[in-house]
């Protein structure tokens, strides 16, 4: 496994609890796995943002400054440069409405698959496994 990015949310200039908890997550799974993981940071506050994102050990990527369009799509069109460039395997996405606009607009944009309202990751046999609700 190359790498894990974390696509992460930022709220009245701090980073929401979804993102830190994304972050801890990632870097679980990268100590587990060998791989490397980062955190990306996009839009006005991002910079502000990232130092207490960097407390929780991983590297955080800023692309700071206002996104034209709607914020999800200027989001996914920041991410999707940072895709292209890294080539991660793994992109984490949280399951706010926010975060799902912004998975979607990333099938678009990268031709990755997705997988949405995962329930938890965990790892096994060194690669990542979804674990995934049902109810029925």
């Amino acid at each position: 496994m190359a790498g894990i990015l974390v696509i992460g949310e930022i709220a009245n200039g701090a980073p929401t609890r979804r993102t830190l908890e994304l972050a801890t997550l990632a870097r679980g799974m990268a100590e587990a796995t060998g791989a490397s993981a980062s955190v990306l940071l996009t839009g006005a506050g991002a910079a502000d943002a990232a130092a207490e994102t960097a407390t929780y050990g991983l590297p955080v990527l800023v692309a700071d400054g206002a996104t034209a369009g709607p914020t999800a799509a200027g989001i996914a069109a920041q991410a999707a440069a940072v895709i292209a460039d890294r080539t991660p395997d793994w992109v984490l996405v949280g399951a706010s409405p926010d975060g799902k606009e912004v998975a979607g607009a990333l099938v678009g944009l990268t031709d990755l698959p997705v997988l949405v309202n995962g329930s938890g990751v965990s790892v096994a046999d060194g690669a990542p496994v979804a674990e995934m609700s049902t109810f029925g």
